[in-house]
């Protein structure tokens, strides 16, 4: 004959644990899932990430569906880890904008009424750069956006699509600048507008300095903090913010890069591309307005693609084909 509860006293002694107690911590796995599925987080940045943190994996048991209470990783947490440096660089080039905003105002001013000037008498704006320093040069050039009497002193030995170190060699020698603008119709009227980082190679130091002799104004867009660093490359002895009539500082550092990783030894995410860029269309737009102002029309391509952009254009064609290569 069976006692009285000795079917639980057997169930016990055998370590299982009674369907009341099971019960209970399912219930409280839940609970804690669900406090962690609606609680932000914050991870090893300080970000605050939002719940779900803890996610719900079932486990089939021998008994009853349990759930983990082990934290998972949130999926973009890792993103969010991984974004440290490229946030640094977005900040650099906002902080680096912001500077030429709060500092170099005056000159780009100065620089914008020397365009308006150019173009009221008919003169053509010069811009010149060696290797990536031409991509701003040809950023001036024939666009959307931009003035129609622009012709950049462009030179393929010196840019890149002919090998960097070719450039990198020829952008120091002495006398090139010479032989090239000599190659191009410039007038005293025209505006030279040259692009340089370190500005302390002989093409363009030489080039601004040639210009001023055909009575030329001149424009630099250059790194004072690179430039005062280092010595000139030039028989002159000058660097190019000791020579331009007018000077813009492109806020970028020494090397122009802004991002650096112990495993390259080097920088990345270089600066003045987007610091040049942004330098002249601030110069074309305060033209513009100045133009405006005296009831002059700014010769400004439209785009191609867009409507009345052909007819547009042509006109400029038209105007500017004698000095500019269209």
């Amino acid at each position: 004959m069976k006692k009285p509860g000795g079917r639980k006293k057997q169930v016990q002694a055998r370590g299982k644990t009674p369907r009341s107690q099971s019960l209970f911590f399912t219930v409280f796995a839940l609970l804690v899932q669900l406090i962690g599925f609606f609680t932000p987080h914050r991870h090893a940045e300080n970000r605050r990430v939002p719940g779900p943190y803890f996610l719900l994996r079932p486990r089939l048991s021998r008994s009853l569906f349990s759930f983990s209470t082990a934290p998972l990783r949130h999926p973009g947490q890792a993103a969010w880890e991984n974004r440290r440096m490229l946030d640094k660089y977005f900040a650099k080039v906002a902080e680096t904008l912001d500077y030429i905003k709060t500092t170099q105002m005056d000159n780009i001013l100065k620089a914008g009424a020397l365009v308006a000037e150019t173009i009221r008498n008919d003169g053509i704006i010069r811009p010149f750069g060696t290797g990536h320093s031409h991509l701003i040069a040809t950023e001036m050039y024939q666009r959307a956006g931009g003035f129609g009497p622009v012709m950049p002193l462009l030179e393929g030995n010196l840019m890149m699509h002919e090998g960097g170190r070719k450039s990198g060699a020829l952008e120091r020698l002495p006398g090139y600048a010479a032989v090239l603008l000599g190659l191009h119709d410039a007038q005293s009227k025209d505006l030279l507008v040259v692009i340089s980082q370190s500005g302390r190679n002989a093409a363009p130091v030489e080039m601004a300095e040639e210009c001023k002799k055909r009575g030329m104004k001149t424009v630099a867009i250059t790194s004072l903090a690179h430039s005062q660093s280092v010595s000139s490359r030039t028989p002159s002895g000058k660097r190019l913010f000791e020579v331009a009539d007018v000077v813009i500082d492109n806020g970028t550092p020494v090397g122009d890069t802004t991002v650096h990783f112990e495993q390259t030894g080097a920088g990345l995410a270089p600066l003045s591309t987007i610091t040049g860029c942004f330098i002249w269309h601030a110069m074309a737009v305060r033209a513009a307005e100045l133009l405006s102002a005296d009831g002059v029309k700014p010769p400004v391509f439209m785009s191609g693609n867009a409507p009345g952009g052909d007819l547009n254009n042509v006109e400029l064609y038209m105007k500017y084909k004698n000095r500019v290569l269209f």
